[in-house]
């Protein structure tokens, strides 16, 4: 932009001895020039002059202004003004940060809101004051106060703002150069929240208030609400009591739903809680603590495993068409059995006859087999006992076999048996 106009004044030239015959002045780029402006006539009475230039000076330019006065002797004296920058440009844009960083800020009730600017310039004239004021972000044009001068400081700390909660503002600061040209800047959304979230219930990842892994322990929960200014973080920490931490500190997880705390050293038959801390984006906070979760670290106690479907376990069977089995209760203490699973097969422990299959609390079993075993099949029957805490235990039986086949038939010779009296 361009300047075409030079504007000075002067207090009034005199002379007390002879008084004022003749008057001029020119302007140039340095103090002994005349090559901006050539020497014009300036009536002796005149203490202002408002010049409109054949060639407009560019926004940066420098000119001094020389005043010349010619008393009665024919002397003259010459008088030099101070270094005139041409400034036609607001000042450059810069920032204006409400809170830490350039994003959605939020503030607790009665919280100090700072504001900061910078990176703003004015390279002719300089700034002379920066203003500010608050206005909504909805609406920048509606303000709720008036710009208000705060010199040439670039920080506010300002208190008792009476924010609606839930309503977002932003900061208008507006820097004057000092030929009154201006750049106005707006900051960051913020806005204030004076409620902590919403818990949710917190679940043991395990589903069972009984475990076997003494190293770690793990949970999730549902999203906790916050409507003003969302849930920023969870922390996750563990405990003896439900919103305790005396076994682990609170670590962060960020914002996910779920939590493996591990590198632990937990006590058989001891319980343990997970507390779960979730924050706004205003720092407020709600925890919301588990259910227990009980270390169990012991399989079940084994029990006597019977081939047939009587208390008297069987060697033998002719029935090819039907396995059947019983066994006594396996015990647990601490978690308790929560369900058996049986399988048969050609050897201990082996499942190729009738693959495994859980039967829930039950004692016996009885399965149809199509086709039917073939006469002379061994089968042994094993059951395994699941605990609470996921923990197993297998019994076996000592085995039945087929026969299907009668006894083969043979001869009988006969005996004579002879008296001797």
């Amino acid at each position: 932009m361009e300047s075409e106009f030079l504007v000075f004044h002067w207090k009034h030239l005199s002379d007390d001895q002879s008084g004022l015959s003749a008057a001029s002045w020119c302007a140039g780029a340095t103090k002994t020039s005349c090559d901006l402006v050539p020497w014009l006539p300036l009536p002796v009475e005149k203490q202002f002059v408002h010049y409109k230039l054949s060639v407009p000076l560019r926004s940066g330019s420098s000119v001094y202004v020389t005043i010349q006065g010619r008393n009665g002797a024919g002397q003259n004296s010459n008088s030099t003004s101070q270094l005139l920058v041409i400034d036609t440009t607001p000042p450059s844009t810069g920032f204006v940060r409400v809170g830490k960083k350039q994003q959605v800020q939020y503030f607790q009730q009665n919280e100090h809101v700072t504001v900061t600017w910078g990176g703003i310039r004015d390279m002719e004239s300089g700034i002379n004051r920066y203003q500010w004021k608050l206005c909504y972000s909805s609406w920048k044009s509606k303000c709720i106060s008036q710009y208000a001068s705060v010199g040439t400081r670039s920080s506010l700390k300002l208190t008792n703002l009476a924010l609606t909660p839930g309503v977002f503002y932003v900061i208008v600061v507006k820097a004057d150069n000092k030929v009154g040209l201006y750049k106005e800047m707006i900051s960051n959304v913020f806005a204030m929240d004076s409620s902590a979230p919403v818990p949710q219930q917190v679940y043991l990842d395990s589903g069972s208030q009984f475990q076997s892994s003494t190293v770690e322990v793990s949970a999730k929960w549902l999203p906790f609400l916050d409507p003003e200014s969302g849930i920023t973080e969870y922390q996750v920490c563990l405990g003896t009591k439900q919103y305790s931490c005396d076994v682990k500190e609170f670590q962060s997880f960020g914002k996910r739903l779920q939590a493996n705390i591990t590198g632990l050293d937990l006590n058989h038959t001891d319980s343990y809680h997970i507390t779960v801390r979730a924050f706004n984006g205003a720092g407020l906070f709600v925890v919301s603590s588990s259910e227990s979760v009980t270390m169990d670290t012991t399989p079940p106690l084994e029990a006597r495993v019977r081939d047939g479907e009587t208390s008297q376990d069987i060697d033998i069977q002719w029935d090819d068409s039907i396995i059947a089995a019983n066994w006594d209760e396996f015990s647990d203490p601490e978690s308790d059995i929560i369900k058996y699973l049986w399988c048969a097969g050609t050897q201990t422990g082996v499942c190729d006859v009738v693959p495994q299959t859980d039967v829930g609390k039950s004692l016996r079993v009885q399965k149809a087999m199509s086709p039917t075993m073939p006469s002379g099949l061994t089968v042994y029957i094993t059951v395994i006992a699941v605990n609470g805490a996921g923990a197993e235990s297998q019994g076996y039986s000592d085995g039945m076999t087929i026969d299907t086949t009668p006894p083969l038939a043979t001869k009988a010779s006969r005996m004579l048996t002879i008296n001797q009296s």
